[in-house]
């Protein structure tokens, strides 16, 4: 049963609510994943949004951040507790997708006691990448497309 309501949010959920001020000060870190890279090797305008997110997330709430490395790409600046990095091309593989960037990430929270993170991905990506994040064992996520307020502010 479990299985099918899991493949029925696959198909049916994509939308979260906006999280609350409450939420977000409420989360242990800020984890992110990132756009694939340009085919010369750039990081790419999507990282560069996600980046400075992440960056005004830990200045506001002053969290960890474990960004996938093509957001340091995209702002060395970006303060960083771990990075999630392994892809040579920037490429999603069989060895290296959104599951195995997760599970990194997992297991910096896991080893640090956090138990709720802030998700930065594209819109399109938060929920599977909270699922999967999930899966991978590092608890509930708040999905990035949440975030579109910060920005402005």
């Amino acid at each position: 049963m479990k299985f099918l309501l899991t493949l029925l949010k696959c198909l049916f959920c994509w939308r979260f609510k906006p999280a609350s001020d409450e939420e977000l000060s409420s989360a242990d870190a800020v984890v992110t994943q990132s756009y694939g890279r340009h085919k010369d090797g750039t990081a790419g305008v999507g990282n560069v949004v996600m980046a400075a997110i992440a960056k005004q997330l830990h200045e506001k709430y002053r969290l960890p951040v474990i960004p996938q490395e093509e957001l340091v790409m995209a702002d060395p600046t970006l303060p960083y507790y771990d990075i999630a990095g392994g892809s040579k091309d920037g490429k999603s593989t069989v060895n290296w997708n959104t599951y195995e960037v997760a599970k990194l990430q997992a297991n910096t929270c896991k080893k640090n006691g956090w138990k709720k993170m802030i998700v930065i991905v594209s819109a399109a990506w938060s929920w599977k990448s909270c699922l999967v994040l999930q899966k991978a064992g590092a608890g509930p996520g708040i999905g990035a497309n949440a975030f579109r307020r910060l920005l402005s502010s």
